[in-house]
């Protein structure tokens, strides 16, 4: 989403994972970020770059040992449009407050791409008071939004 505000050209982005980006779209430098849901995937995020770092047991998952991650595979954000309002100065973002517990399979090394597929088992995020979906406003202005 293309904003104009306080002087700065911005742009917003929101992926899966459910983190805000706030980038100034002239450069693409990194301005700020937020996590719209509780998520536990991300162990850092560089202050200066914005990048974010894995948790370990993610990167080196092992086939058949359960790994829980929230958001889910399917997202804290997903398809639905995020959206500006310019008149009150809030991004709105339409976001799903799910987790999982995902056991890896053993991957498929024959070439033909079918990966080795994995269990997934849903549960409620933590703080969402059983409330699976969310629709939530961002304050364009705040310096990590």
């Amino acid at each position: 989403v293309l904003v104009d505000a306080g002087g700065q050209n911005l742009l917003f982005t929101i992926g899966k994972d459910g983190i805000l980006w706030k980038l100034d779209r002239r450069t693409g430098k990194y301005l700020g970020h937020k996590e719209t849901v509780f998520q536990n995937i991300w162990t850092k995020f560089d202050p200066v770059t914005g990048k974010p770092t894995y948790r370990d047991d993610i990167i080196h998952e092992t086939p058949g040992k359960a790994v829980d991650a929230c958001p889910t595979s399917a997202g804290g954000h997903n398809w639905p449009a995020t959206s500006y309002n310019p008149p009150t100065g809030l991004l709105i973002a339409p976001l799903v407050q799910a987790c999982q517990v995902m056991v890896p399979g053993a991957p498929n090394l024959e070439g033909n791409g079918n990966g080795g597929g994995a269990q997934r088992s849903f549960y409620e995020m933590p703080g969402s008071d059983g409330n699976v979906g969310k629709l939530a406003a961002f304050d364009v202005k705040r310096p990590s939004t």
